[in-house]
């Protein structure tokens, strides 16, 4: 997405960085404890936005900086993903449970929520781990003092730069562009991967869109609601496909594991039913999150709000002569 960055939009970038950046460290204390699952949730979150911007305004950075920062916070990321996947699980199953009441299926819901504490219980070394690297790396304090090197005295009512609103353009065209163009594989519920691979266009397009908000009457608001309600569907109709793909696989795990212990798979006739429940429940729940999502889908269309979205951000571009000059590039 080519531009031609001035301080003005480097100075915006290097505050959004840093408002990112503040939110990782926000959460650095609870996410060590553990004791709260919405920690790993608060800042993976803010390790995602801070990726997205810290690709958005890569032009103001020395590139192997840019390079350097991905790859060192993209390893946070991944180990708060797996651990906050894992609590959404044992969240899930502890409701399912609490309204089963059936106990013949308890044993089997029983069975594994125990094996999600114990897998989580693993995933947090990974994730005090990770925190140590990246702390030791030294990199959260490398990129508070880089970004802040371009930040610009507040001016009350200066307008935003010409340069700013061409970026925001380019930027949420290519990334709603990118997310349209897996609206023929919505129609077909087996496209498993495409659905999924949608919902990350969806992130992606909606923090972008909360990147630029302010330059925008309305702040974007609507085009963000609808966004974030897009990527709630797609990552709910994902989680149960994971349930799905994972279930038949515990089974044949926890059918290992008695006959290795027990020398018989007799107290699989206890487990089985609620695991079968489950996934029956998964099931049926998919069908109806997808069916809730076309229905969406075709209501946004019939609204053309995709097409109003590409208006509100393209009406602003201002006429060519008065760009600012291009920064020069920045030094390794």
């Amino acid at each position: 997405m080519p531009y031609a960055p001035d301080r003005f939009v480097c100075a915006f970038g290097s505050a959004t960085l840093l408002k990112h950046l503040e939110a990782i460290q926000k959460e650095l204390e609870g996410v060590k404890a553990a004791e709260d699952i919405e920690y790993i949730h608060r800042m993976r979150v803010a390790t995602r936005r801070f990726r997205n911007a810290l690709d958005i305004f890569s032009g103001c950075l020395p590139q192997k900086k840019h390079v350097l920062w991905q790859r060192q916070i993209r390893l946070i990321t991944r180990a708060l993903g797996a651990a906050r996947d894992t609590d959404v699980q044992i969240d899930h199953i502890a409701n399912i449970l609490e309204n089963t009441e059936d106990k013949k299926l308890k044993p089997g819901l029983n069975r594994l929520i125990l094996r999600l504490r114990q897998k989580r219980q693993k995933l947090q070394r990974n994730v005090l781990t990770a925190l140590e690297k990246l702390l030791q790396s030294g990199v959260l304090d490398n990129i508070m003092r880089s970004t802040q090197k371009k930040l610009l005295p507040e001016e009350p009512g200066r307008p935003h730069s010409a340069a700013l609103y061409v970026l925001s353009n380019d930027v949420i065209q290519a990334r709603l562009g990118a997310l349209l163009a897996y609206e023929t594989y919505i129609y077909t519920p087996e496209c498993k991967k495409e659905l999924h691979a949608m919902r990350i266009e969806a992130k992606r397009l909606r923090y972008s869109l909360e990147t630029f908000a302010s330059l925008y009457p309305g702040n974007l608001e609507e085009y963000i609601v609808r966004t974030r309600k897009m990527q709630e569907l797609l990552g709910e109709i994902h989680d149960r496909d994971v349930w799905l793909e994972f279930l038949p696989q515990f089974l044949e795990a926890e059918r290992a594991r008695t006959q290795k212990y027990y020398g018989n798979q007799r107290i699989m006739l206890k487990i089985v039913p609620g695991i079968q429940h489950l996934e029956r429940l998964e099931q049926t729940l998919r069908d109806d999150l997808y069916h809730q999502f076309l229905s969406t889908w075709a209501k946004w269309k019939t609204s053309h709000l995709w097409e109003s979205l590409r208006e509100e951000i393209s009406v602003h571009i201002p006429p060519q002569e008065i760009y600012p000059p291009a920064l020069p590039p920045a030094a390794s």
